[in-house]
C-alpha cells in the first residue's frame, strides 16, 4: 500500500518533470526564433555597428569633397594654429578664394627663397582674383603695377624678378606683353637673364615672323653676354629659321663663339641646309592625263 507521503512525493516529482519540460521547450522555441531571425536578415548587434560604421565613411564624390574644404578651410582660418600655410593651400587647392588669399599673405611674409628666385605668392593672389575675389584683383593690379615700375634700365636684375613673379599668375590676365617690356629693359640694359629669358618668352609666340627674328636677337645678345649655350640657339635660327632672314655670317660667327667657350650644342652653320617651307615638301597632285 502506497502511503500518503510517497504519494505526495511522487507527484511533486512529476509536477518538476513537467515543468522542466515546459522550460526546456520554451527556451528550444526562444533559440529557434532568434536563429529564424538572423537567417531572415534581423540585424544584429555588431552588423549593426559595422553598418554605422560604413555610413559614417561612405561620404564619396561632392559630398566628400566639401566635407574636406570644410575641414581645410577651419584648419585655415584657426587662430590657434602656429603654421597656417598647408590648410590654407589646401583649402586654396580646393577651391576657397580667401584661403588663396591668406596663403599669398603667408608666402610674402617669408624671406625669399635662397636661390633668389621669388616664393609664389603673386600665383596664390591671381588664383584669388580668378576664383571672383574682388579684393585680390584689386590688390593684384596694384602689385603688378608695383613690380613692373621697379624694373627700369637703371635696376635691370629687377625686370628678372619682375618676370619670375608674375610669371606665376595666370597669362590670361593682360600681362605678357607687358612683361616682354620688362625683359626687354633689363635686356637692353646688359641683364644677360633678361635677354635668355626674353628669347624663351618670344619663341613660342604668334606671329612668328615677328617675334622669332626678336628670340633669335635676345638669344644672340645673351651669348655676348657670356650665356654661351645661347651662341648656337642663336646660330641655327639665323640659318635654318623660316620665319628669320637666312644670315649665315651672324649664324658662323655665333658658331664659333659658342665652340670656343666650350659650349656642346653648336652645329656648324655651314653644313645646314637652307629651310624648306612645309608647303615644298607636300606631295604633288599627279597630272592629269592628256585629253583623247
Amino acid at each position: 500500500m502506497t502511503t500518503p507521503s510517497l504519494r505526495a512525493a511522487s507527484a511533486l516529482s512529476l509536477l518538476s518533470l513537467l515543468s522542466f519540460g515546459a522550460c526546456a521547450r520554451h527556451d528550444d522555441a526562444a533559440t529557434t526564433t532568434k536563429a529564424s531571425a538572423v537567417e531572415a536578415g534581423a540585424p544584429s548587434a555588431a552588423s549593426a555597428s559595422a553598418s554605422a560604421s560604413a555610413s559614417a565613411s561612405a561620404l564619396t564624390g561632392p559630398a566628400a569633397s566639401a566635407a574636406a574644404k570644410a575641414r581645410a578651410v577651419a584648419a585655415c582660418g584657426d587662430p590657434t594654429a602656429i603654421d597656417k600655410r598647408g590648410p590654407c593651400k589646401a583649402a586654396c587647392e580646393l577651391g576657397d578664394p580667401a584661403a588663396c588669399e591668406t596663403t599669398s599673405d603667408l608666402l610674402r611674409a617669408m624671406p625669399v627663397d635662397p636661390s633668389g628666385i621669388p616664393n609664389s605668392w603673386y600665383g596664390y593672389l591671381s588664383r584669388a582674383c580668378e576664383l571672383g575675389r574682388a579684393p585680390a584683383c584689386a590688390r593684384r593690379q596694384v602689385e603688378f603695377e608695383r613690380l613692373q615700375g621697379t624694373c627700369t634700365k637703371a635696376t635691370p636684375k629687377s625686370c628678372v624678378t619682375f618676370d619670375q613673379v608674375v610669371e606665376q599668375g595666370s597669362l590670361n590676365q593682360p600681362s605678357h606683353v607687358a612683361i616682354d617690356d620688362g625683359l626687354r629693359i633689363g635686356c637692353d640694359a646688359d641683364e644677360a637673364e633678361a635677354c635668355v629669358r626674353r628669347g624663351l618668352h618670344l619663341v613660342g609666340w604668334e606671329p612668328a615672323k615677328e617675334h622669332r627674328p626678336l628670340a633669335a636677337a635676345a638669344y644672340a645678345h645673351a651669348c655676348e653676354l657670356g650665356q654661351t649655350m645661347y651662341c648656337c640657339a642663336a646660330s641655327k635660327m639665323y640659318v635654318s629659321d623660316l620665319d628669320i632672314p637666312r644670315d649665315v655670317a651672324k649664324a658662323t660667327a655665333l658658331y664659333k663663339k659658342g665652340v670656343a667657350a666650350g659650349a656642346t650644342n653648336c652645329v656648324d652653320p655651314a653644313t645646314l641646309p637652307p629651310p624648306v617651307a612645309p608647303s615644298a615638301l607636300a606631295p604633288k597632285a599627279p597630272k592629269a592625263p592628256p585629253h583623247p
